[in-house]
């Protein structure tokens, strides 16, 4: 009889230990994946800004770029090529220099 019961507490006690495991592990995934989302989504409006930005710097100084060139611009992700993108075009005599060596 007392190894019946041990048995049935036993099961309920591993039944309750994965419900609480479950919903603790799903807020822990929620909150891990709301915090990346919010890292990648700064990131990705960090790189639009400085895309932005370039732009600007170079038609205010009368500099366009071509569509390789625009391309390039589009197609680059890391901020600390965009900031060097960025300081380039306020800076560069020519177009060709904003871009020259990543």
């Amino acid at each position: 009889m007392r190894s019946l019961i041990f048995r049935e507490a036993l099961e309920q006690g591993r039944a309750e230990g994965m419900t609480r495991g479950r919903a603790l592990g799903l807020d822990e995934g929620r909150t891990l994946g709301l915090n990346e989302g919010r890292t990648l989504g700064l990131n990705e409006g960090r790189s639009d800004g400085l895309r932005a930005s370039i732009v600007l710097a170079l038609s205010t100084r009368g500099m366009a770029p071509d569509s390789a060139q625009r391309a390039r611009l589009e197609g680059e992700a890391r901020v600390e090529v965009l900031t060097r993108w960025l300081q380039r075009a306020i800076t560069a005599s020519h177009i060709d220099d904003v871009f020259a060596d990543g």
